[in-house]
Formats: structure tokens, C-alpha cells, sequence
């Protein structure tokens, strides 16, 4: 679980770094792009975090009916105890504690992402505010014959420092330099989001850009290992149909899972001493091209046949 805390930290750092930029580039006055350029990466962050809000909603002494953004709360979504101290997951059938092994270190990690990603929309808020601002200066500026200049074209002269010097340029160049590296592909307003919208992201000292869609996708995929073990644990899928040995232990069933995804769930060793119970097995996770195996080795019984080991689910 740890790798998911850096991911997320690792993003959410990315974008308070980026955002930061705009707002130190946009220190004297700013062209309308930049403002679009500021609200676009408000708007990504801002998705990071409702992401986030919706699977990780904290600590509660009582079972939570909203996630973190105020809505019904979705199966996959996890909290911490405050009262049992135990890590449990929405289901199902309900909310259910989940294995100390995979749900402690999830909520702890869950958190500390949050909080980066939180810090990120600040960020961003702050330069998207500057922004705006000084686009409602520059638009309101004399042109320098006394007239009101109305709305900027990109071709007003502005004074600009050069070590000890002045030099003069054009908006139109202020704004191409600013930018270069955040170019959306097109001139015209992007309006609503539709998630093709580029989006700049930093790879050791260089720039790469990706879509919203792109970078939505990576993140649910970095994610769904950690939904697979909460759910894996508590067996949180629904059979469609299945096959039972003469004591009524599963033998093989078709199962789909929270999300919608299907699968085969196969018993690998049934229980001799608690009859009717499964000790080892396996099930698959089908969705699109996405495809996992998940496994559960044999666990290991006392006389009366309850279990006094479990080895750790692994997914591949």
C-alpha cells in the first residue's frame, strides 16, 4: 500500500510544483490564456481530490452513509474505526471490517494522499486568483492615448526588464512564451471538459504532456490493486452461478465484482476439518484489457476448524 501513498503524494506534488510556476510567471500582468491554462489545472486537481474523497473517507466512531464529497457512499469506499479500531470497507452487502494486513496501511496512505492533493487545489485556487486578477488589469489599462483600451488583442506594447534594461513586446509574445510548455493543441476556448484536454506533467527535468482522460485512467489503474485486496479479503463479489462439492463448499463459480467487472472464482483446496469451507483459491478479474488473477493460499486451522494464519492475498 505504501506505493500508492507515493504515487498520489508523487502527483500531487507534480501539480502544486506546476501551478506554482503559473503563479510566479504570471507575476506582473497576464493574457486571458493564462487564466484558462490556471483554471485547467485547478480543474484536474480538484478531481484528483473527489477521487480520492469517494474510496478514503477517514476515521468515524459510527459506519459513514456520505463519502467526503457528500455523496451516497460507494462499494470500495474504506474508513477507519475510531471505536472496534479496525479498517472496513464498503460492500455488497454492507460495511465489513477488513484484514488488519491490508486495511491499516490502506486508510494511513489514503490520507496522506489526500492531504498532498488537497494542498495541490490550493495551489492552484491561489494561481488561478492571480491570474484573474491581473487579466482584469490588463483589460482595463489606458492604451496610453487616454481611451479605454477595452479588451486585450495580443498586439499592446509592454515594457519588460532585461537584466538593467527595458526591452518592449507584445502580449501576443508574453503569452506564447508562458505557454510553450502547456500548449492545448488549439486557440479557441475549450469550454467544458471532455477529458482530451492536455494537461503538462513533469518527468525528471523535462515536460511530457497527457490528457485528463490519460491521467483519470492511470491513477484508477494504480488504485484498483488496493480495491481488489479489500475486496478479495471479504469476498465482495456477487455469484451468478455456481458449483458445490456434497458438503456444500464452492467448487467453481462465475462472480462479478463491485465495479462491475466479471470473473472465475476456483477452489484450490476445500477444507478436511471444517467441512463445507474453502482453505485455498483463486478468482479472476476480467474488465476491458484489464485482466488480474487474484490468490489466496491455504490458510491454516485449529482442531475446531477456525483459521490461525492467512498468508497474504497476492494479485498478478
Amino acid at each position: 500500500m505504501s506505493n500508492i501513498s507515493t504515487i498520489f503524494q508523487g502527483l500531487a506534488n507534480t501539480l502544486t510544483t506546476q501551478v506554482n510556476a503559473l503563479a510566479t510567471l504570471l507575476g506582473g500582468s497576464t493574457p486571458t490564456p493564462a487564466t484558462t491554462a490556471a483554471q485547467a489545472v485547478l480543474t484536474s486537481s480538484q478531481s484528483i481530490v473527489s477521487t480520492m474523497n469517494a474510496f478514503y473517507l477517514g476515521t468515524f466512531a459510527v459506519d459513514p452513509t456520505l463519502d467526503g464529497n457528500g455523496l451516497a457512499v460507494q462499494i470500495g469506499a474504506q474508513y477507519y474505526n475510531s471505536v472496534s479500531l479496525k479498517n472496513r470497507i464498503y460492500t455488497t452487502t454492507g460495511w465489513a471490517d477488513i484484514a488488519d494486513s491490508a486495511g491499516a496501511m490502506g486508510v494511513n496512505a489514503a490520507s496522506s494522499a489526500a492531504a498532498s492533493a488537497a494542498a495541490a487545489v490550493s495551489a492552484a485556487t491561489s494561481a488561478v486568483t492571480a491570474a484573474t486578477q491581473q487579466n482584469n488589469i490588463g483589460n482595463t489599462i489606458s492604451n496610453g492615448t487616454g481611451t479605454d483600451g477595452g479588451a486585450l488583442t495580443g498586439t499592446e506594447t509592454t515594457p519588460m526588464s532585461r537584466g538593467n534594461g527595458i526591452l518592449q513586446t507584445t502580449w501576443s509574445k508574453v503569452a506564447t512564451y508562458v505557454l510553450a510548455a502547456i500548449a492545448n493543441g488549439t486557440s479557441t476556448d475549450v469550454g467544458v471538459m471532455t477529458g482530451a484536454e492536455i494537461i503538462p506533467a513533469s518527468r525528471g527535468a523535462g515536460l511530457l504532456q497527457v490528457t485528463a482522460t490519460e491521467l483519470f485512467n492511470w491513477m484508477d489503474t494504480q488504485h484498483l490493486t488496493q480495491r481488489l485486496l479489500g475486496w478479495s479479503y471479504v469476498k465482495a463479489w456477487r455469484l451468478v452461478t455456481a458449483t458445490r462439492d456434497v458438503n456444500e463448499a464452492l467448487v467453481t463459480a462465475s462472480i462479478v465484482w463491485p465495479d462491475g467487472a466479471t470473473g472465475t472464482f476456483t477452489t484450490d483446496t476445500a477444507s478436511a476439518v471444517k467441512l463445507g469451507e474453502v482453505d485455498a483459491w483463486h478468482a479472476t478479474y476480467v474488465n476491458g484489457l484489464i485482466t488480474h488473477t487474484i490468490t489466496q493460499t491455504a490458510v491454516t486451522r485449529d482442531a475446531g476448524g477456525g483459521i490461525t494464519a492467512q498468508p497474504a492475498i497476492t494479485i498478478v
